[in-house]
């Protein structure tokens, strides 16, 4: 009887652990604390419930080419070792990448300027995933993480549903947690449609940063085992495709700028050059093609989801000190080197066949940096001017004739630009403007694509403290414009200790995944998202005009709580004086935070969109021909040939 009882003992006991143990299944907008609770500045409205507790099982639509995201919670108060799996039991096949959260610690608040108000602020906040396969053995508290008191982990899933998974089929995927030996089980059911997310970009989402400098920083021990010839290593070289890809693969783009601002190039970034005068030009290809090769024909990216493509947009290292010198400018020998060196550099493109990029001059100096005396960044003074179309001359004369290689000149606009949209017509190619200051401009973006211009605006990245919310603001903003992207200034400088003095993260959009024993970048939170926000805009763009026609005969509700107008900011009076007299008062008092910002808007709201964009989508896709035409339209802007096409909103 003794040992019976104690039998039952041991067993209740043992099903009172197992059963204090949860997995819960939630949508991809939700995050946790370390104790397992919803991160409340996330949500303005209703806080979601775990999708897995709902009682009318919740459906999720999973577009065909591309993602469908989901975050898993497991919890325990007393915590213990456990296993987690992740496994598919229904329908065609899909592709399953699981991820832990990182939580990234800060032992004190940011410090905030007099007159700031306080900055929002997590003592560990997730944001970095670690990819970890289908399945995961842990402990909670998880030991490296070093979390005190730790209750919950996190976990992110991507799920992939390849282009040619059949439509109207049901995927089923089992989510399991062991703990010593009993298992609690989840669920989650997606149903394939007969859309697919086009192949292309409908926005470019650019992704900025600097030099090759920053890989020795963060991969110290991949440094430490080549030596100091790391720089120009083949480990240094992949390592950096690495970073290309991670972006690729999440639909951006990544933008690496090989010069400073005095003009001195890096050797990784250019031919070798030989010669003076007439006889200047490159004399060795070596690390550029070792560098630039795989990325310019694509072969980089021959193992990834997307395939291989070449990249759209290369940042060259033209600069007036490079090919030509500086100490020659306005002499006819600067031309002729410039000249000389630039044609040779197309001939050699042309030769490669690397014809699919968009080869960028940018002028990235200012003249208070002192290596050069006008500014080619943010242009403030009417005479630089006289420098973009100066180098727009000799670079027609640099280019073949009839060539197919694609030569822009790119301009970073802000205090001028409403300016130089005149005074540079025909000069500049893509205007990459101030998001602030493009705000007061509803008519640019039309007028520069009726000249055939690109269009986008620049600006920062929200830190991992802010809403979650904050990461969609920039995409929509591109869609409610009409331009054609945005650029984060800086996305790989995460700071000396992200893992254990974090700064929020607002210069990093990817994190070293050294530490897990990875030689390349691991993603975060806020770049998965903002990829998923990209494929959603995609769909909002192909289906623009049939939601305009539902809303308008009652057939559905507006997707979109704001309307273009009201991305915009009034114009300003002080625009009237001098760009030279502006200063930070008056940036700060003639723009308005964003409607995403404004209107306190929350996942919630998003979600409604989305739902809306695939509505309507499928109500503009109708037959069989007209999806398979989609899915490889640029961007999944083409229209059925019965639908018409929509004027821009920015009048």
């Amino acid at each position: 009887m003794r040992r019976a009882l104690a039998g039952l003992m041991l067993l209740a006991a043992m099903a009172a652990t197992a059963h204090a143990w949860e997995l819960q299944v939630w949508n991809e907008f939700s995050r946790f604390t370390p104790d397992g609770q919803l991160i409340k500045q996330d949500w303005t409205s209703q806080p979601p419930e775990p999708l897995n507790t709902i009682t009318r099982p919740n459906r999720i639509p999973a577009l065909r080419n591309g993602y469908v995201s989901l975050v898993l919670l497991v919890k325990d108060i007393k915590g213990g070792p456990y296993r987690l799996s992740v496994s598919q039991t229904e329908g065609p096949p899909v592709q399953l990448d699981l991820y832990r959260a990182w939580y990234h610690l800060s032992p004190k608040a940011p410090a905030t300027q007099p007159g700031e108000k306080p900055k929002l602020w997590l003592p560990a906040v997730p944001d970095a995933l670690v990819p970890i396969g289908s399945s995961v053995e842990l402990t909670l508290p998880t030991a490296d993480n070093r979390v005190p008191d730790q209750k919950a982990q996190m976990f992110w899933l991507d799920v992939f549903v390849p282009k040619d998974a059949p439509p109207d089929q049901q995927v089923t995927l089992k989510f399991t947690l062991n703990t010593a030996g009993f298992n609690t089980e989840a669920y989650a059911v997606m149903d394939t449609q007969r859309l697919a997310y086009p192949d292309e970009d409908p926005i470019t989402a650019d992704h900025n940063s600097y030099g090759i400098g920053f890989l020795s920083g963060q991969y110290p021990q991949l440094r430490a085992k080549v030596g100091e010839k790391f720089n120009t290593s083949d480990e240094a070289f992949q390592l950096m495709h690495e970073y290309y890809k991670i972006h690729y693969e999440n639909r951006g783009t990544f933008h690496n700028l090989g010069y400073g601002h005095s003009g001195a190039v890096t050797e990784q970034y250019v031919p070798v050059l030989g010669g003076y005068g007439e006889t200047r030009g490159p004399v060795d290809w070596t690390l550029f093609e070792k560098h630039f090769g795989p990325l310019l024909d694509g072969s980089a990216f021959k193992d990834t989801r997307r395939g291989p493509k070449p990249i759209d947009y290369l940042y060259l290292t033209i600069n007036p000190e490079w090919p030509a010198r500086y100490v020659l400018l306005g002499s006819q020998g600067y031309e002729t080197e410039f000249v000389n060196a630039v044609r040779q550099m197309i001939q050699h493109f042309e030769k490669k066949g690397w014809t699919k990029t968009k080869f960028e001059m940018f002028f990235n100096h200012k003249k208070r940096y002192k290596g050069f005396d006008w500014d080619g960044d943010e242009t403030r003074w009417p005479k630089d001017d006289v420098y973009f179309k100066l180098y727009k001359r000799l670079l027609a004369q640099a280019t073949p004739r009839g060539t197919a290689v694609q030569m822009i000149i790119r301009h970073d606009a802000s205090w001028r630009m409403h300016e130089q949209f005149q005074s540079l017509n025909g000069i500049v190619d893509l205007w990459v403007c101030s998001g602030g200051i493009l705000s007061w401009f509803p008519w640019a973006p039309a007028m520069l694509h009726e000249r055939g211009n690109l269009v986008w605006f620049y600006g920062g990245t929200p830190e991992a403290w802010e809403p979650i919310i904050s990461i969609i603001e920039y995409p929509l903003q591109a869609w409610k414009w009409e331009v054609d992207g945005y650029c984060r200034w800086l996305t790989n400088s995460p700071g000396e200790d992200p893992w254990f003095n974090f700064n929020g993260g607002g210069e990093a959009l990817v994190y070293s995944g050294e530490r897990f024993g990875m030689e390349k970048p691991i993603p975060c939170i806020r770049l998965k998202l903002e990829r998923n926000i990209i494929q959603d805009v995609a769909i909002l763009k192909m289906a623009d005009a049939k939601i305009k026609d539902a809303v308008a005969k009652g057939q559905m509700s507006p997707p979109d709580k704001s309307g273009a107008e009201e991305w915009w900011n009034a114009t300003p009076q002080a625009l009237h004086t001098p760009a030279a007299y502006w200063n930070n008062a008056f940036f700060e008092g003639a723009s308005r935070p964003s409607v995403v910002q404004r209107e306190k808007l929350d996942p919630n709201w998003w979600l409604g969109v989305r739902n809306a964009g695939i509505e309507g989508a499928a109500r503009t896709y109708e037959t069989d021909e007209e999806i398979e035409r989609q899915a490889h339209s640029p961007g999944g802007a083409e229209a059925p040939a019965t639908q018409p096409q929509e004027g821009s909103h920015a009048k």
